[in-house]
């Protein structure tokens, strides 16, 4: 796929006309970044604006105990980065790779001038971090109050949410995570995040299949969305 016909894939820019989609595609540079890849962090600040168009990243913060604390995950269609002067992304958070991922990159000078350029472009993109913003205080609630299982199966289903395959009732989360992987996303000990799992799949409410995790949507999962 041409960048001309990867652009005009995400939401955001979909309406655009193909002049203006050609404009940005020159704008633009493609990139593929490997697993657990840290693509912006408060250490190496970025000027740059990702339109993601294959893959998940997680957005995630460091205390200073060095726990983290993930605030959101991206999936397909998705941008992040340095999207204006009020873009929190690369200022305070970490932004990693779930999987391997393929972006587009542009200047933050580049882009803001072609949202100059399309106003209705600059209007989505407003609705789109409000939107954002709401998802990430949602998330920060839950990380902060909630019991590490509930946290587990709220990350589950924001993995398996746009991307996933489905097996009957089951629902397939489309990266491969270890323990680990899942401890550092909802803040927990590896060991806690073995004991919870072992008591899901005991349950029947979750389940690992070549690698990858399974949520059954029964009711209770379905109350985690």
């Amino acid at each position: 796929m041409d960048k001309l016909n990867l652009l005009s894939h995400f939401n955001l820019l979909r309406e655009l006309p193909e002049k203006e989609l050609i404009m940005l595609g020159e704008m633009s540079k493609e990139m593929i970044h490997p697993k657990r890849t840290i693509v912006a962090s408060p250490n190496t600040p970025t000027n740059t604006v990702y339109l993601l168009k294959k893959g998940q990243v997680r957005l995630y913060r460091v205390n200073q105990a060095g726990k983290q604390f993930t605030l959101d995950i991206f999936t397909d269609g998705n941008m992040f980065g340095s999207i204006g002067k009020s873009s929190p992304d690369s200022d305070f958070y970490y932004v990693e790779t779930i999987g391997e991922c393929h972006v587009c990159c542009i200047s933050n000078e580049q882009f803001t001038l072609f949202l100059t350029r399309n106003p209705s472009v600059a209007l989505k993109l407003l609705d789109i971090l409000t939107v954002r913003l709401q998802n990430t205080y949602q998330l920060s609630e839950k990380i902060a109050l909630d019991p590490v299982e509930d946290r587990l199966l709220f990350i589950l289903n924001k993995l398996t949410h746009s991307l996933a395959t489905s097996d009957d009732s089951w629902l397939t989360a489309s990266v491969k995570l270890t323990q680990a992987d899942l401890a550092t996303m909802v803040g927990s000990s590896r060991e806690t995040i073995s004991l919870i799992v072992k008591n899901l799949e005991e349950n029947n409410v979750i389940r690992r299949k070549n690698g990858f995790y399974q949520l059954n949507m029964n009711e209770k999962v379905a109350d985690y969305r």
